[in-house]
């Protein structure tokens, strides 16, 4: 996947693909899972396909925000608001984690890629 212009291609995810991937990056920890998290940003547009925009230098993409917003709403994650500072700026952000529901349907996820993705690889080895 290449990040072109201001569309990362090819394809673009639908809404439970994009929650799905989510779930399952908050629950490996690999970002700070937070609004301006740029490397979270970067593998989010990358991995999704969505549109995205740049601002001081840093991509950013109102889908991604959108989804953790989603995510919030339906009580699988928990928001905080954090106040980062670096120098002279202040930046307010929301950071998420999962909650104990969230943690449940991350496992869910989980299982069900490591069954469509290993499982049918798995055969064919041994056909």
């Amino acid at each position: 996947m290449t990040i072109d212009g201001n569309h990362a291609t090819p394809g673009r995810m639908n809404l439970r693909q994009r929650l799905d991937w989510l779930f399952v990056t908050i629950c490996v920890a690999r970002y700070p899972i937070h609004t301006g998290a740029g490397e979270l940003a970067v593998a989010y547009i990358a991995a999704t396909g969505m549109p995205y925009t740049t601002h001081r230098g840093l991509l950013r993409s109102r889908h991604l925000t959108k989804d953790l917003a989603e995510l919030h709403e339906r009580g699988l994650v928990k928001r905080e608001i954090v106040v980062l500072r670096q120098g002279g700026r202040i930046a307010v952000v929301n950071k998420y984690a999962l909650t104990a529901k969230g943690r449940d349907q991350a496992k869910v996820i989980i299982a069900r890629t490591i069954c469509v993705e290993l499982i049918p690889a798995a055969e064919d080895v041994y056909t």
